[in-house]
């Protein structure tokens, strides 16, 4: 076993650092700088540095917006000012094209190269993060729509986990009901990231021999077709994956209420 030297550690450390960035001529003036960062598909992030008679500019000539649009992620009026924000909030400008900007008056030191990697990184992150707040929305949407519709002595747990698992606290459900007969575990599901979670925590529950019957509330246009399809098979009961419209009162939720009906949840008369 080689045997490590601890007081060499941060050199190495350092070396290592420096030997992941690359610092590039493109032509007269100008540079890229290449980093360990990537996009999730792969694609490095894009970071140039201009050097011109008024000054020092370091840019990502737009490539960071550029990448929302191959997440199929427009840019509405909304989204812009999130954009705007995020540049403003790391100390850069938005310029043509939807560029990050740094003006410089002199060469860029490590905390300015940071800042634009950085703003670089959130733009990348926009679609995943409106996915997930759009997902949490909808899970607390179609939460409260079904506690609107039990009946008041109706017991049920919020954010259930199933104890006497190691890790259980890491598979949980929205909902848990006892019943007269095996108990439920309800899951409401905005996006595909969500349903392959659940489809996980229900596997779960199968492999520990939990008796907890699942049921599983979609947002309508928040799935697609294979990830339905995963959910039904893994549920083993097709009727208990269905739509639920929080935008459309207590008729949105018709489905999931006939389903916990059927499961012996009670469940307020219409």
């Amino acid at each position: 076993m080689t045997q490590v030297v601890h007081h060499d550690i941060p050199e190495q450390i350092k070396r290592s650092l420096c030997d992941a960035f690359s610092v590039d001529p493109t032509g007269p003036g100008e540079w890229i700088i290449s980093s360990p960062f990537l996009f999730r598909d792969g694609d490095g992030f894009p970071l140039y540095l201009h050097h011109t008679s008024v000054g020092w500019t370091l840019t990502d000539h737009g490539s960071a917006a550029a990448h929302l649009f191959f997440d199929d992620f427009d840019l509405n009026e909304t989204r812009l000012r999130h954009l705007e924000a995020l540049a403003a909030a790391n100390g850069l400008e938005i310029a043509n094209q939807h560029a990050l900007v740094r003006n410089l008056t002199k060469p860029p030191d490590a905390y300015d190269i940071a800042d634009v990697l950085l703003a670089i990184a959130q733009v990348g992150a926009m679609p995943h993060l409106q996915a997930e707040r759009s997902d949490t929305g909808f899970r607390r949407g179609a939460r409260a729509a079904v506690l609107g519709i039990l009946e008041p002595g109706q017991h049920r747990v919020e954010n259930w986990s199933p104890d006497g698992h190691p890790n259980g606290g890491l598979w949980p459900a929205d909902l848990w009901f006892p019943t007269q007969g095996a108990p439920v575990a309800a899951f409401f599901v905005g996006n595909t990231s969500r349903a392959d979670r659940v489809t996980s925590t229900i596997n779960q529950y199968w492999r520990w021999n939990r008796q907890e019957q699942p049921v599983v509330g979609y947002k309508r246009d928040g799935l697609t077709s294979p990830s339905i399809s995963r959910l039904q098979e893994v549920a083993d009961d097709d009727s208990a994956v269905v739509p639920i419209d929080i935008s459309a009162d207590l008729t949105g939720v018709l489905g999931v209420r006939r389903v916990l009906i059927a499961k012996g949840v009670n469940v307020q008369a219409t």
